[in-house]
């Protein structure tokens, strides 16, 4: 009997977590990235970044803890509230990728599990690596705290 929890899937940082071009890598299994809170993926848009616009990038790894194998699809439950702000997914095409050949990627703005980006079926201890990226268009409004929510389910 398959028995999978969802506290064993859980989420990680790349081993380069800084922004710019060499963000993303291999997996850091020691960086668990907390399911909710403030910042845990994108810092704050600065005032100069509101104004002048700006696209950022980030690489997470989803990873099955689960003694079985799952089978799992990714969404965004939530988007930006702000007008100016936006984020998409893509796969990672490597398990070490950076944001230099990110950058490229096509991304997606899937909003249900049925329609997510497909992980694949991961077994014990196995990862795969998505994309998240944010845009802020030129001139928006600021907004003192915006959250985005991304959903994993299983299939």
């Amino acid at each position: 009997m398959v028995v999978i929890t969802a506290a064993n899937l859980k989420m990680y940082q790349g081993t380069v977590w800084a922004e710019g071009t060499t963000h993303g890598g291999a997996i850091n299994t020691s960086a668990e990235i907390a399911a909710s809170g403030d910042q845990i993926i994108f810092d704050d848009v600065t005032d100069a970044q509101r104004v002048s616009g700006v696209t950022e990038y980030r690489k997470v790894f989803f990873r099955n803890e689960n003694a079985d194998p799952v089978s799992l699809k990714i969404c965004i439950s939530q988007n930006y509230t702000a007008s100016n702000e936006t984020i998409s997914i893509a796969l990672a095409a490597t398990a070490s990728d950076v944001q230099t050949a990110a950058t490229a990627y096509s991304y997606s703005t899937p909003s249900t599990v049925a329609t997510g980006l497909d992980l694949g079926a991961l077994g014990n201890n196995a990862s795969q690596g998505v994309w998240i990226k944010r845009v802020v268009s030129v001139g928006g409004n600021g907004y003192a705290v915006d959250t985005m929510a991304l959903q994993i389910g299983m299939y």
